[in-house]
C-alpha cells in the first residue's frame, strides 16, 4: 500500500507536468499566430512599396540587385528580396537570381494580399503581384524568409504546422511535416471557428492545439501546434502502468490478508487507507481535469511572469523599431516623388527641411551649398540651427574626409562653420556624379535614431538631396545656355525675340509703350585687325557689363549679333529711350578698355532708337525702324544717338 501511495504521487507529478506543458503550448500557439499576422502585414506593406518603385523596369539588372540589397539591409528577418515576371522568372534579386520559385501564373484577378509559398523544407516565400490597370498581375515582388523565423520557435520544443485546405504549407521542424495533412481537421475547424486556442483529437488520436486563424494572407491559413513526445509524457505513461500494477498487487495483498487475518483487517482505519477508492476516483476525474486545464490557462508562477514580460517587451520594441523603419521608408518614398517636381532650389530647400523634421521630430538642420570651389554658403537653416553665412570647405569635416561625419564619435572635433559648439550633430556631404555639391547638417536627433552611428534615414535623405540639387543645377545651366550669350553674359537674340513678343502683348493690355535701342560698336573691324580677336572679345564683354550696370531693373540688354546689341525698355516712350541711350553712349565713351594692363584707347558706339507703338504696330516693325536709325547715326559721323524722323 505504501508503494501504491508512492506511485500515485509520482503519477500526479507527471500528470501536472503534462497539463502545464499543454497550457504553455496554448499560450505559445496564440503568440505565434499573432506574430505571423504581424509579419505578413508588415511584409505586405513593404512589398506594396517595392512594387510601386519597381526599378527592374529599367532593364538594369545590376542596379536593381543593388537596390534590393540595400532594402534587405533594412529588413534583416528576410533572406532575400526579388522581382519576378508573371510566369515566375526572377528578373533581379538582392542575393541570387537562381530562386526555386513555383510557377506563378496570374488569374483573372490577382490577390491584394501576399501568397505564402513553400520553397522547400527550410524556406518560405511571400509573393505579391504587381497589377496592371485591368487588375491582372504583370509581375511579382517576392520576400524570402526561413521557416524557423516565420514560426519564431527557439527552444520551446514545440511542433508547428501551417496548412491550407488540408495541405501542408510549412512545418517546424521539417521532419514533422506529415503530421499536418488532415483535411477532416481543417473542415471541422472552419465549421467551428473558435475565438481562441482549442484542443482537438484527430483520427490517429494525436492531441492538437489550434491557434486562431492567421490573418493577412491571400489564402486561409491555419496554425496547428502540439506537444512532442517528450520525457514528461513518457513518464506519465510509465507511472500509469506502474500504478495499475501496484493497484493489482495491493488488491491481491488485501485478499490474502482478508482470508487469513480478518480480525486484524477489521481494525484498520479504511477511511485513511482507502487507496483503491482514491485511485478509482482519480482515474474518473483525470480526463475532466485535462480538458478544463486546456480551456482555462494555468496560473503562471512569478518567474514565468517575469520571463513572459521580458519577452513581450523585447517583441514590443522590435515591432516599434520595424514600424519606425516603415514610417521612414514611406516618408523617403514620398520625398523622392516630390523632389522630381521641384523646379528651383527654393522649393527643394523647403521640401528637404520639412522631410528632415518629419523623419527626425524635434531636430534642426541646415542646407549648405558650394557657391564656388573655395566658398560654401548657408542656403537655408531650420529648427534654430546657426551657421556662418559663408566659409571655406575645410571648415567642415564632412567635406574634408568626403563621407558623413558624426560629432559623437570618439575623438571627434566640432566643425568650424558652427556658431554653437555641440556634439549632437551629423554632417553629410552631398555628392552626385563624383561632385561635392555641399553639406546637409542635422542636429539634435536625440532619441529619434534607431541605431547608433549614422542613421540610415539621414544618409538616404542626403543621397536624394544631392541628386535633386544636381538635376536642378543642370536644368539651370541649360536654361542659362538657352537664354544667355556665352561671351557677354547678357541675353541672346532668341531671348530678345521671345521677350519682345511677351512685352508687346503686355503693352497692348496696359496701353503703354516699349523703348528699343540698336547699339553698334564703331570701327570694330579695324579694332580687331589692330589688336586681335582676343582684345575684341574683351571689348564686347566690357560693353555687356556696362549695359547691365546702367540699365534699370526690368530693362533687358541683349546681344543681337557680332558687335551689335539691342536693349528693350518696357514702359519707356521715345523721349525716355533717347535719354537712356545718351547715358549709355556717354558711359562707353568714357570707358577705357584694358587687357592684362594694356589699354586699347577709346571705344565709341552708335545708337538708333524707336518706340512701340509710335514707330510701328509690331515689335518687328519698331525694331526695323531702330535699325534704320542706327545706320543714320553711322552715316552722320558715329558716336551719337539718332531717333527716327
Amino acid at each position: 500500500m505504501l508503494l501504491a501511495h508512492s506511485n500515485w504521487r509520482a503519477y500526479e507529478i507527471a500528470r501536472d507536468e503534462v497539463i502545464h506543458a499543454e497550457a504553455d503550448m496554448v499560450r505559445l500557439a496564440d503568440s505565434v499566430a499573432a506574430f505571423q499576422k504581424t509579419l505578413i502585414d508588415r511584409t505586405a506593406q513593404q512589398l506594396h512599396i517595392l512594387g510601386g518603385i519597381s526599378p527592374s523596369e529599367n532593364n538594369n539588372s545590376a542596379a536593381c540587385d543593388k537596390f534590393l540589397a540595400r532594402q534587405l539591409e533594412i529588413f534583416p528577418p528576410f533572406d532575400n528580396l526579388a522581382f519576378a515576371e508573371a510566369n515566375g522568372a526572377v528578373t533581379c534579386s538582392a542575393r541570387s537570381n537562381t530562386i526555386p520559385l513555383p510557377s506563378l501564373l496570374p488569374g483573372a484577378s490577382s490577390p491584394d494580399k501576399p501568397l505564402l509559398l513553400s520553397l522547400g523544407s527550410d524556406e518560405l516565400a511571400l509573393a505579391l503581384p504587381r497589377k496592371s490597370i485591368q487588375g491582372r498581375a504583370e509581375g511579382w515582388v517576392i520576400a524570402m524568409l526561413p521557416v524557423a523565423a516565420f514560426f519564431q520557435a527557439n527552444s520551446q520544443g514545440a511542433v508547428f504546422s501551417l496548412v491550407h485546405d488540408g495541405g501542408l504549407v510549412a512545418a517546424y521542424p521539417a521532419k514533422n511535416a506529415k503530421d499536418s495533412r488532415n483535411p477532416l481537421f481543417i473542415k471541422f475547424m472552419r465549421a467551428l471557428r473558435p475565438p481562441m486556442a482549442t484542443p482537438l483529437a484527430i483520427q490517429d488520436g494525436t492531441d492538437w492545439l489550434y491557434a486562431a486563424q492567421v490573418k493577412g494572407s491571400a489564402k486561409e491559413l491555419w496554425l496547428l501546434a502540439r506537444l512532442p513526445t517528450d520525457a514528461a509524457t513518457g513518464q506519465l505513461m510509465r507511472m500509469a502502468a506502474l500504478m495499475a500494477m501496484t493497484i493489482s498487487l495491493a488488491g491481491l495483498s488485501i485478499w490474502v490478508l482478508c482470508s487469513q487475518a480478518s480480525a486484524y483487517l477489521a481494525a484498520i482505519n479504511w477511511r485513511r487507507f482507502d487507496l483503491a477508492t482514491k485511485v478509482e476516483h482519480a482515474v474518473a476525474t483525470l480526463h475532466k481535469r485535462l480538458r478544463q486545464m486546456q480551456w482555462n490557462k494555468a496560473q503562471p508562477s512569478e518567474g514565468s511572469n517575469t520571463e513572459l514580460h521580458v519577452a513581450y517587451q523585447k517583441l514590443k520594441h522590435s515591432f516599434a523599431d520595424e514600424a519606425e523603419r516603415m514610417r521612414q521608408i514611406t516618408l523617403l518614398d514620398e520625398l523622392s516623388q516630390a523632389l522630381q517636381g521641384c523646379i528651383d532650389s527654393t522649393e527643394l530647400t523647403e521640401l528637404i527641411a520639412h522631410s528632415a523634421v518629419a523623419l527626425f521630430p524635434g531636430s534642426s538642420g541646415a542646407l549648405l551649398l558650394n557657391a564656388t570651389s573655395d566658398v560654401v554658403e548657408l542656403h537655408h537653416a531650420w529648427g534654430g540651427s546657426i551657421h556662418q553665412e559663408a566659409f571655406p570647405p575645410q571648415d567642415c569635416w564632412a567635406l574634408r574626409i568626403g563621407h558623413p561625419y558624426h560629432a559623437q564619435q570618439a575623438g571627434a572635433v566640432s566643425c568650424a562653420h558652427l556658431r554653437e559648439k555641440h556634439a549632437d550633430y551629423i554632417c553629410l556631404p552631398l555628392i552626385a556624379n563624383s561632385e561635392i555639391l555641399g553639406v546637409l547638417h542635422l542636429s539634435r536627433l536625440g532619441e529619434n535614431t534607431i541605431e547608433s552611428g549614422i542613421p540610415w534615414a539621414a544618409e538616404s535623405i542626403a543621397e536624394r538631396t544631392a541628386i535633386a540639387i544636381s538635376v536642378i543645377r543642370r536644368a539651370e545651366q541649360l536654361q542659362i545656355r538657352a537664354t544667355r550669350d556665352a561671351l557677354t553674359g547678357i541675353y541672346n537674340r532668341r531671348f530678345m525675340e521671345e521677350a519682345l513678343a511677351i512685352e508687346q502683348s503686355r503693352s497692348e493690355r496696359r496701353s503703354s509703350s516699349i523703348g528699343l535701342m540698336m547699339v553698334d560698336v564703331d570701327y570694330f573691324k579695324g579694332f580687331n585687325d589692330t589688336f586681335g580677336h582676343d582684345a575684341g572679345d574683351a571689348v564686347l564683354r566690357g560693353i555687356g557689363q556696362l549695359l547691365r550696370r546702367t540699365m534699370r531693373e526690368g530693362d533687358m540688354p541683349c546681344r543681337y549679333g557680332g558687335e551689335e546689341f539691342a536693349v528693350i525698355l518696357p514702359g519707356a516712350d521715345l523721349a525716355q529711350t533717347h535719354q537712356r541711350a545718351e547715358a549709355i553712349r556717354t558711359a562707353i565713351e568714357r570707358w577705357e578698355p584694358q587687357q592684362e594692363g594694356h589699354s586699347f584707347g577709346q571705344v565709341t558706339v552708335s545708337i538708333g532708337i524707336a518706340a512701340l507703338p509710335l514707330n510701328g504696330n509690331s515689335w518687328q516693325a519698331a525694331l526695323k525702324v531702330a535699325d534704320e536709325a542706327l545706320y543714320a547715326a553711322k552715316r552722320g559721323g558715329r558716336n551719337q544717338v539718332t531717333a527716327p524722323a
